[in-house]
């Protein structure tokens, strides 16, 4: 993934009884898990190299909660170089 794309991370649960909630958590190691989003689809837009590390998703209702399905981010910076030089001449 590179800097100022999209990611889309999807959390698909193929069965559930009774209804289930989907959270995502992101985790870095100078910070605490936190929740960022509810729900199956959770989206990134204009996301930055800050943005890498695991993201996982746990599916949860009265019986219990899943184990965390996870997914390793990596975003590639962009680099722009520009060369305005003048001719070196000998």
């Amino acid at each position: 993934m590179r800097e100022e794309e999209t990611a889309t991370l999807v959390c698909r649960v193929t069965d559930a009884n009774p209804s289930i909630n989907i959270s995502w958590r992101w985790y870095k190691a100078h910070r605490p898990e936190t929740i960022l989003h509810n729900g199956p689809t959770y989206t990134i837009a204009n996301i930055t190299r800050g943005r890498s590390g695991s993201y996982s998703c746990t599916a949860s209702n009265t019986v219990g909660t899943s184990e965390p399905a996870t997914v390793n981010m990596n975003v590639q910076c962009n680099f722009f170089l520009s060369a305005k030089q003048k001719p070196f001449v000998l």
